[in-house]
């Protein structure tokens, strides 16, 4: 899902997708920032079970953005730990060649 239409129609409310136009709400990053009291004066949507819905894609999107950063800083911890186990392999074989060649 890349845009604000497809993230609304998830829960069959892309009838808001020009209200988010007009609010200049134009990414899933700014829907990020969204809570109810922006809902309804920035967007002035009055449906509360609308409101509500809406409230729940705003803290899927945020779930989501947390496991993806979540995942992120695994991959780079994993690399920095493939980087030191490099070197430390590389040293260990340096070590072992001075040690053949002085033997």
């Amino acid at each position: 899902m890349s845009t604000v239409s497809e993230w609304l129609s998830q829960a069959d409310l892309q009838i808001y997708t020009k209200r988010f136009e007009k609010a200049n709400i134009t990414t899933l990053e700014d829907c990020r920032a969204l809570d109810e009291e922006l809902i309804k004066t920035k967007l002035k949507i009055v449906d509360e079970e609308h409101v509500e819905m809406i409230v729940g894609l705003v803290s899927q999107l945020r779930r989501e953005s947390v496991m993806v950063l979540d995942d992120s800083s695994a991959l780079t911890e994993s690399s920095e730990t493939d980087a030191v186990n490099n070197k430390v392999k590389k040293r260990e074989k340096k070590k072992k060649r001075k040690k053949e060649k002085y033997n």
